[in-house]
């Protein structure tokens, strides 16, 4: 997280009129509140407590005193729905023109066309601004508080298009060095104006523009409360004390059972996984 020294917090739209937070809910119960999820492995209301190591992220997105939110994750952590989560507040709470780069074109299409119009059609908040569809394309969507734009990261053409109050990018780390970097000069125009960045990527090495821009923020790492001793401490995944031979992190049994012959049973060991 980089942050920006500013007086006051406040979001102006294009046509710079003054703008609040709905009803001054924490992003995480906004969404709780007014965001149903159609179809995946858990259909309802978008709660973040699921995936609770992407409340602080959101929350910085949407803190006017941040400028810019690295997030360095590993593969299948919900990264793609901090993505969706920053973008239907965008659009429903606290509006400015966005551009989104994804890997490439088509995966900006498809993001688009199956991922974010269905969802904010599914959110009343969202539904009521959006255009007629026969008014949209696979790219673009103009509402008459803001504009979306998504494009994918891998063309520097893409990335020279135009200024923006917003700007996130997904798996920066997956495109040519020099490209996250290029991005994030899409907002310097609106940095008086509350500008915000979001990098979401799983690190590939650590060197070049995406793991510069993490390296500059405060790299916080997602912690838990142990619920014996209340104290915090790194999610980890598997560790063991050499003097003790106490194992803590992720637990499971390994038998007869869990691994006959040799070869792992998911549906035995799946029983036993805890994590302490």
């Amino acid at each position: 997280i980089e942050t920006a020294e500013i007086e006051e917090s406040v979001v102006f739209d294009t046509a710079g009129s003054e703008w609040e937070f709905p009803e001054k809910l924490p992003p995480e119960e906004w969404l709780r509140q007014n965001v149903e999820i159609e179809g995946g492995p858990k259909p309802g209301p978008l709660d973040l407590d699921y995936s609770p190591w992407l409340i602080e992220p959101l929350q910085a997105f949407m803190d006017h005193t941040v400028r810019r939110v690295t997030v360095a994750s590993s593969v299948q952590s919900a990264k793609s729905v901090l993505i969706d989560s920053a973008l239907v507040l965008t659009w429903c709470a606290d509006p400015g023109d966005t551009l989104l780069f994804t890997q490439d074109n088509e995966g900006a299409k498809d993001y688009m066309v199956d991922r974010l119009q269905p969802l904010l059609e599914a959110t009343p908040a969202a539904a009521e601004t959006l255009p007629p569809k026969h008014k949209r394309n696979a790219t673009n969507l103009r509402g008459p508080h803001m504009w979306l734009l998504v494009k994918g990261g891998e063309s520097k053409k893409n990335l020279q298009s135009k200024p923006a109050k917003k700007m996130l990018f997904d798996e920066a780390a997956y495109v040519p060095l020099g490209h996250p970097n290029e991005a994030a000069k899409r907002t310097t125009s609106y940095d008086q104006l509350n500008s915000s960045q979001l990098f979401t990527s799983t690190p590939l090495e650590a060197y070049g523009d995406f793991f510069d821009f993490f390296d500059a923020g405060h790299r916080a790492q997602w912690s838990v409360e142990c619920p014996h001793c209340k104290k915090v401490q790194k999610f980890v995944w598997r560790k063991k004390d050499p003097k003790t031979g106490h194992v803590w992190g992720i637990r499971y049994d390994e038998n007869d059972k869990t691994r006959p012959d040799g070869e792992w049973d998911l549906n035995e060991l799946e029983k036993t996984v805890c994590y302490v």
